[in-house]
């Protein structure tokens, strides 16, 4: 199936408020100055998060001629380009985690792959979550313990974690692949 109907198919299941999400945030970006099919691929990815709104910001990582873009939704240019999609990611999940938005990891088509949320960390000062991030597993510290380590499983992130969050004094939260909250295990 080639991207155009792929992207009919992902049309016609959006509800009544994503189509609006969809139409507001293409304009907005498309008024930004970003390409079409960027603009759009942006969209999309609000579109399904239907209660982001495109001025709560976001990254994206989008395919370009000259490689991997990654593009904040507030710039009119790319923050950077890279050769490849895995140096692309890692960069904007570095970003993301800065400032503490959403990153969205798109395909060659432009549809959303990944969608990687560093919005908690607002709201979770003192916590430690396990969650994906370009294809492998991080533990994440937040507050005065302020730390990032990778594993290539969850298992082994979570086997980490434990103890350190237990003797750290800090709520342990787990996510699913999709970044939703899967577990929270209290300090006690």
């Amino acid at each position: 199936m080639n991207s155009q109907h792929r992207l009919k198919d992902m049309l016609a299941t959006l509800t009544e408020s994503q189509r609006r999400a969809l139409d507001n945030a293409t304009k907005d970006l498309a008024g930004r100055g970003y390409p079409k099919e960027h603009a759009l691929a942006m969209g999309l990815a609000h579109a399904h998060d239907e209660g982001d709104s495109v001025d709560e910001g976001g990254i994206h990582v989008l395919s370009t001629r000259d490689g991997w873009a990654i593009c904040a939704e507030d710039a009119g240019e790319p923050a950077a380009v890279f050769g490849n999609y895995e140096s692309a990611l890692r960069r904007a999940c570095e970003m993301g985690r800065e400032e503490e938005t959403l990153v969205f990891a798109h395909g060659l088509e432009g549809t959303v792959h990944d969608r990687y949320d560093y919005r908690f960390s607002r709201s979770e000062d003192g916590a430690m979550h396990v969650q994906p991030e370009g294809g492998s597993w991080v533990v994440q510290t937040h507050g005065e313990h302020n730390d990032v380590e990778a594993f290539s499983t969850k298992r082994e992130a979570v086997a980490h974690a434990k103890p350190k969050a237990k003797q750290l004094g800090l709520t342990l939260i787990t996510h699913y692949q999709d970044g939703e909250v899967q577990s929270r295990i209290e300090a006690h």
